[in-house]
C-alpha cells in the first residue's frame, strides 16, 4: 500500500500534466528521489518487520534476558546499509543478462563488513557492554549506511527506472 501511494506521486502521466517544459530537470529529480523514498522505506519496512517478529525466538534461544532491547541497535543500523546496498546493486544490475547471479555476486563483498561489525556488537552487548561501550562500531555502521544511502540515492537515475 505504501509503495502505490508514493507510485500515484510518481507517475510520469500525472507529472508531465503539472509541469512546464522548464521545470523538466526538477521533474526528474523530484520523481527519482520519490521513487527512491517509496522503494527505500517499503523494503526497509518489509526486513524490519521480518526482524522484529523473530526478535523474541533470538532472545529464548540464546538465553538472553527480556530487558535486552539494545541488540535491535546494531541489527538495525545494519538493516539500513543492507537495504541500502540491495537497492543499489538491484539498480545496476537491472539491465545486465544473468543479473541475478550478478546481484548475489556483487552485493556479497559489500555486504561484509555490515554483517561483521553488526556481529561483533551483538555479542559484546550480549556479553554486558554497553552502547556507549561500543560506540565506533556504532559509528562505523552509520557512516556505511549513510555512504550506501547515498550512493543508492545518486545512482537512482532515470535512464535505469524506464
Amino acid at each position: 500500500m505504501f509503495i502505490c501511494s508514493f507510485r500515484l506521486l510518481t507517475d510520469p502521466w500525472l507529472w508531465r500534466m503539472k509541469q512546464a517544459a522548464g521545470m523538466l530537470y526538477f521533474y526528474v529529480r523530484f520523481r527519482c528521489g520519490l521513487s527512491f523514498l517509496g522503494k527505500f522505506m517499503y523494503n526497509l519496512l518489509l526486513v524490519i518487520s521480518v526482524e522484529l517478529l523473530t526478535f523474541p525466538f533470538i532472545l529464548l534461544f540464546f538465553n538472553l534476558p527480556m530487558g535486552m532491547i539494545q541488540i535491535l541497535v546494531p541489527a538495525l543500523l545494519a538493516l539500513v546499509g543492507f537495504v541500502a546496498i540491495g537497492l543499489l546493486v538491484s539498480l545496476f544490475s537491472l539491465k545486465s543478462q544473468g543479473r541475478e547471479l550478478l546481484a548475489n555476486v556483487v552485493s556479497l563483498p559489500l555486504f561484509l563488513p555490515a554483517l561483521f561489525i553488526g556481529l561483533s556488537m551483538t555479542v559484546d552487548i550480549a556479553k554486558g557492554m554497553s552502547l556507549p561501550d561500543v560506540w565506533r562500531q556504532d559509528l562505523f555502521l552509520l557512516l556505511y549506511d549513510v555512504f550506501f544511502l547515498a550512493a543508492a540515492y545518486l545512482g537512482f537515475d532515470s535512464n535505469y527506472m524506464d
